[in-house]
């Protein structure tokens, strides 16, 4: 019969064996640490270690450097870090010493421009395809729109599906924005962020999750708080065109300030100009 005494003295020994080690050969505590998040951020994007070639070719790693945690405390070098953390927008002080968030968005505040220049350099490719992602908090009710009212609050983020050889596909997940829906400022910068990926062409799903606010992010990465989404889904175009343009309109009145927003901050045109759509007056 199994005693979980014996798990316990196994774990004592293991500690005892890291410990040692640590005296002898130099490999302390942070190293040990720096490698965890290594395989952490991996296990989060469900990479097969026999696939780490094609994610990074142009690092010389094998399979077998991730086959134990010494073997990956040998190749933690700069250049392996520096495109580990590019590759899955991991946020490098996080990677080194597991302080700050996981990842850092790409706009804090309410400069909508530097997501627009962004967004519109983003293609989607035969080897790439684009899928922008917002994530309500759980509990979230979408109508009537306050502008100071509750705090749940609402991620936005994009997936990048990379297309490799041998129908081997991953996502990699990009952290764009973080706000709150019913805080005035930052439900427009969300709208105004649906509507661009609306008329760019990106794919746009809504989903609902416990972790999708600020406290969230400063623990889990977009690909953690996917695994924690509620099964109910809602479509973020609903709420960025009236009722008169749409029939999927589900807040006339707000979306009719969202549009005198973006004239007001010289993007409506800008964003209408992008394609043609009989949504947009």
């Amino acid at each position: 019969m199994f005693n979980p005494f014996d798990l316990l003295k196994i774990k004592e020994l293991f500690s005892l064996k890291e410990w040692w080690e640590d005296r002898v050969y130099g490999k302390n505590k942070e190293l040990r640490a720096l490698a965890r998040r290594v395989l952490k951020v991996l296990d989060a994007h469900q990479i097969p270690t026999s696939r780490i070639q094609t994610v990074f070719p142009q690092l010389d790693i094998q399979p077998k450097d991730f086959k134990s945690l010494d073997s990956v405390i040998a190749i933690l070098n700069e250049p392996f870090l520096a495109a580990f953390s590019n590759k899955f927008f991991i946020d490098r002080a996080w990677l080194d010493t597991g302080v700050s968030n996981p990842q850092d968005q790409l706009e804090h505040g309410y400069d909508f421009e530097s997501i627009y220049d962004y967004l519109v350099k983003l293609k989607s490719t035969e080897n790439q395809s684009v899928i922008a992602h917002f994530i309500a908090q759980t509990g979230t009710k979408f109508v009537p729109a306050e502008d100071h009212g509750t705090y749940e609050g609402l991620v936005v983020a994009l997936e990048f599906i990379e297309y490799g050889d041998g129908n081997f596909e991953y996502s990699r997940y990009q952290l764009l924005y973080v706000g709150y829906w019913h805080y005035y400022k930052t439900r427009m910068m969300i709208k105004a962020i649906s509507l661009l990926c609306f008329q760019l062409g990106f794919i746009q799903k809504g989903y609902f999750s416990k972790y999708a606010n600020y406290q969230g992010i400063e623990k889990y990465m977009v690909a953690e708080i996917f695994d924690h989404v509620f099964p109910k889904s809602w479509h973020p175009d609903d709420y960025i065109f009236i009722s008169d343009q749409s029939a999927c309109s589900k807040d006339r009145d707000d979306a009719l300030r969202f549009h005198s927003y973006l004239k007001d901050i010289g993007f409506y045109e800008r964003i209408k100009n992008l394609k043609s759509t009989p949504f947009l007056s």
